[in-house]
């Protein structure tokens, strides 16, 4: 990133990621008045794809995944399911 139009370019790729880590926040109930910072937007997200293709997976091999699996271990770790 020496030149000047890639500086340009990688500065508005973090302001596009940011807008939509941001958009998708505004979109889920808040538990505290604390705003959450960009890690943990970004863990939330990588939890809630984490689970939504764990579940998609199961759902296309029609497998069942019974409470004591992984998704069990995902709720106790605080990733809601």
């Amino acid at each position: 990133m020496r030149h000047k139009k890639a500086i340009e370019r990688f500065i508005q790729l973090v302001f596009t990621i940011w807008t939509g880590l941001l958009l998708l926040e505004l979109g889920k109930p808040r538990k505290t008045n604390r705003l959450k910072t960009v890690g943990e937007m970004v863990l939330d997200i990588r939890a809630d794809v984490t689970i939504e293709l764990i579940k998609y997976v199961a759902e296309q091999l029609n497998l069942s995944i019974p409470d004591s699996s992984l998704l069990y271990v995902l709720r106790n770790m605080g990733i809601k399911t």
